[in-house]
């Protein structure tokens, strides 16, 4: 994919099924990545492929497993409070995650649910950070389904990270 590209264009080649309901919210950032950001981490990567002398790539430790499995994901996503849950509906004083898998069963994606109910995303080092409107609205392509739901009290306010632009509800 070509970084020259519209943020636009790249989405809808990679998720068809995204359409129109998104809005940008900050530019591309190699600080985190999805997995961070949906547990609240902005400063370092999550990857359970991390090297342990590398200070931006960080996993927890009671996380472990193989590979890129759904029962790893959940470990990790553990340690910072959440727990399994029915579904992505909204819930007041809740905030939800949603891990996405490819055909594999391997997690590829995560998505954190923000206060008004949109579906924020961040996608590696090389995209930006969305928000959409609806958790499904990512599948097709590599994000076959979502895997599992996850759930914890609400935590302070979250806010883009530096250099974004003003977060707002998506057309």
């Amino acid at each position: 994919m070509s970084a020259g590209r519209s943020l636009g264009a790249r989405l809808a080649e990679v998720y068809p099924s995204l359409g129109d309901r998104w809005t940008h919210t900050s530019p591309s950032n190699h600080r985190y990545n999805c997995f961070a950001w949906a547990a609240g981490v902005s400063h370092r990567h999550w990857s359970p492929d991390c090297d342990p002398e590398d200070a931006l790539i960080t996993w927890p430790a009671e996380a472990v497993g193989e590979g890129l499995s759904l029962e790893r994901f959940v470990r990790a996503y553990e340690t910072v409070g959440f727990s399994c849950c029915a579904n992505g509906t909204l819930e007041a004083e809740t905030e939800k995650v949603a891990l996405y898998a490819d055909a594999a069963g391997d997690v590829v994606h995560a998505a954190w649910q923000r206060e008004d109910g949109w579906w924020w995303s961040k996608f590696g080092g090389e995209w930006e950070d969305f928000v959409h409107a609806t958790a499904e609205a990512l599948l097709g392509g590599e994000c076959a389904r979502v895997a599992v739901w996850l759930q914890r009290p609400r935590m302070a306010p979250r806010t883009a990270p530096t250099g974004a632009v003003n977060p707002r509800r998506a057309r």
